[in-house]
Formats: structure tokens, sequence, C-alpha cells
């Protein structure tokens, strides 16, 4: 969109990325402000807050590194354990026309969900010495999983037309049961080259639900499964279980098909 205003009220510009998304319990996300003065004319003194959403808090650092700024001069308080940012600067502090610069704060949370973070226009959102500010809001959202996941064949090597069993681990390091989990994993390559169901998938699970792998298909899904409470120290755990066989149109030389969930 294209929006047309006086010379005169040009607007700071105001984005914010979580330039890690979505991640899992107790990981670190980059929490980044952008703040960009008018091409018209540079900003001083700017004051800007920020109030995570609850559940999203600054992480600790160490083991994160400490918030960091390139914006002019100025304060930055993003203190552990909280969840408000704050950025102020004096009016000898200049961003210059049509600059910018970024506020970097990992954030992280103990709680799974979605989370949507918002800088606001008028109160509540950036003000300047000179009198601009945002007009639109800056919003982004992150979203924060309990679940995370590992594959493995075995056996890893195998010749043209054998078989390998995968196994799918699913944990849960949230307090709270997971319920009406849904996984699709995709098998690489083509029915000639890659890899497929086995004739005899030998399918199985320990997470309920319905698992479906049929027989030279390229994708196995489960849907409705359930994993138990646990925490980040002692995940719960449910496994998927299923045969496939690796083809190769170049039998002559060996392939590597790589796998991914």
């Amino acid at each position: 969109d294209l929006v047309v205003v006086n010379s005169s009220s040009l607007p700071v510009g105001l984005t914010k990325t979580f330039l890690t998304d979505p991640i899992v319990l107790g990981q670190f996300s980059v929490l980044r402000i952008t703040i960009t003065a008018p091409v018209d004319t540079s900003i001083s003194g700017i004051n800007i807050t920020d109030n995570l959403p609850a559940g999203l808090v600054i992480a600790p650092y160490p083991p994160a590194i400490a918030p960091t700024d390139n914006c002019p001069g100025g304060i930055l308080t993003a203190v552990a354990g909280t969840s408000v940012i704050t950025f102020t600067n004096t009016a000898a502090n200049v961003l210059a026309a049509g600059a910018s610069c970024n506020i970097d704060v990992r954030v992280t949370s103990t709680t799974p969900g979605l989370y949507t973070n918002t800088i606001p226009t008028g109160v509540g959102g950036i003000t300047t010495i000179e009198g601009r500010t945002n007009i639109t809001p800056a919003t982004d959202t992150i979203t924060v999983t309990g679940m995370t996941t590992s594959k493995a064949f075995y056996p890893a090597y195998v010749q043209a037309g054998g078989r390998s069993t995968v196994t799918l681990t699913l944990y849960n390091t949230s307090a709270v049961p997971m319920t009406n989990i849904s996984v699709t994993d995709t098998m690489p390559g083509t029915a000639a080259d890659g890899v497929r169901v086995a004739a005899v998938p030998n399918a199985i699970t320990t997470c309920g639900g319905t698992l479906t792998a049929a027989p030279g298909s390229n994708i196995v899904t489960l849907t409705g499964g359930t994993i138990l409470a646990g925490s980040i120290a002692t995940p719960s755990l449910c496994t998927i279980t299923f045969d496939v066989v690796g083809t190769d149109g170049t039998p002559g030389s060996a392939s590597t098909q790589t796998n991914t969930l």
C-alpha cells in the first residue's frame, strides 16, 4: 500500500521480527526491533517501550548473549526474566534521515503457545523530540512448542532393494500432555532412485492415533497422537517405526538419501 502524508508528518518506520521461529521450550530467539528515521528529517530523543506478551520473557544472559543495539547513544534496558524492553536516548543522539538502527534482545518461554508481540501506535508507540512517531503497529508472532523430534535408520547402509527400519522419536518437554499430534514424514527421491515404504511396512507407534504407511508410498503420517507430560530435564516420548526400502537408479555407485522431518 502507498500512504501519502504531509511532509511535516512523515512517520518513523518501526518493525519487529523474531529471527528464529518456532522455538522449543527454553530455546532463545532474537527479537529484533528496527527503527527507521523519516526520509525528510533526522530524529533524536528516541523513546520506545516493548511489553512482551505474558509467558514470553527476556532470556538469561549468560547463556544467551546480552541485549545489544546499534542506535545512536542512549540506554537499552532489558532485564533477564522480565518482559519489558526500553530504549531511550537524548537530543544529542541523532539518527540520520532515512537511516535505520536495530535493537536485539533474546527472548524465551517455558510455556507452549503462539505469542503475538506488538508495539502500538499513539500512546505506547515510539516518541521523538521532533514529534515523529510510528503510524502503524510493529507486530510479529512466535510459536513456542514443547515437541522435539529425532530420526534414525537401522541399518544406515543397505544395498539397492534392501530394507531399513526408520524410528521417529517425539519428545514432549512441556508440563502438560500434547494431544492431537500430527506428523508427516516425506521420503526422499523417486520410486526408482530414493526411499519408499516397504511392501510389508511393519508400522507401529506408541503415540496412539492413526498411523498410515502404505506400501510403496513416499509419505508416512500420524494423526491424533498423544505424548504424556514431561519436562525439559526429563522429556516424555513416544515412537513411530516402519520399514523402508532403498532404490538406486545407478547401482554401480553408492547414493545417499537424506530424509528430513
